[in-house]
């Protein structure tokens, strides 16, 4: 049996696609991971994002981050799966070391309070404006 390794991939999809069309290739990927014996970890969808230069004339991606652990024999597959599917545009699949990992899962714990507490300040004007607007009727 072999061991299973912590990797992190990301890719950019063709974001000339609509939603419903990107969403089916990162399924798709999701599922070829685990159908593999792979085990995602994190899954994050960033979204439309420009490109720093261009892809086959391609000026914006959609961008995933998946972090999984994985037998070392899934990663030849996987790079072979994104070659054959046409709408990534580039892939990158980094094996993780101890370090990194701890990092990595610090970041995601530090992103993950800080986007919590910019909901809540967004959302705390809107209960003062109504607090407010009940005074003054």
């Amino acid at each position: 049996m072999n061991p299973k390794h912590t990797y992190e991939t990301t890719f950019i999809v063709n974001a000339a696609l609509e939603d419903v069309n990107i969403e089916p290739i990162v399924n798709s990927t999701i599922e070829f991971i685990q159908n593999n014996g792979g085990t995602i970890t994190t899954l994050d969808k960033w979204g439309r994002r420009r490109l720093a230069y261009p892809i086959q004339k391609k000026h914006n991606g959609y961008y995933v981050y998946a972090m999984y652990d994985a037998p070392p024999t899934l990663i030849p597959q996987l790079e072979r799966y994104f070659q054959l599917e046409e709408n990534v545009l580039r892939h990158l699949t980094i094996k993780m070391t101890g370090p990194a990992i701890e990092f990595r899962k610090q970041y995601l714990v530090n992103r993950a309070e800080r986007l919590s507490a910019e909901a809540a300040a967004a959302a705390a004007p809107a209960e003062t404006t109504t607090e407010s607007d009940e005074i003054a009727a």
